[in-house]
């Protein structure tokens, strides 16, 4: 936890970025939207993948990495997937997506809090 007590606003410009990547698939309103935020994605994951290897270059020292890389995966592909099955009237896969996101969402900021919040012994 001491690691991350001092790198909060990299990890939260991270999780900010990763919402606005989510954003970008939930703004989208028909399959050709969804394709082409799909297509862009590679560079904003490459990007943020950049900035979570600045933060803990050594990817041992936060817990937060797991969730960046499912997170990671679910925007690669999954959450178009759902997103696209959603707009031809299979809600519950997005359904699922989102939870899953909106969990790990909750508990890395839950996770920063409590790292923010945290005093060394």
């Amino acid at each position: 936890m001491w690691f991350d007590r001092e790198r909060v606003e990299e990890h939260r410009a991270v999780v900010e970025l990763m919402k606005a990547a989510r954003a970008r698939y939930d703004r989208a309103r028909s399959e050709a939207a969804v394709a082409k935020v799909r297509a862009a994605m590679p560079a904003r994951l490459a990007q943020m993948r950049r900035r979570w290897t600045k933060i803990d270059p050594w990817g041992n020292n936060s817990p937060l990495l797991r969730d960046y890389e499912a997170l990671s995966a679910s925007l690669a592909n999954t959450y178009a997937d759902a997103r696209v099955a959603a707009m031809r009237g299979e809600a519950q896969a997005l359904e699922q997506v989102r939870a899953d996101f909106d969990h790990r969402i909750e508990t890395m900021a839950n996770w920063l809090e409590e790292a923010a919040e945290s005093e060394y012994e």
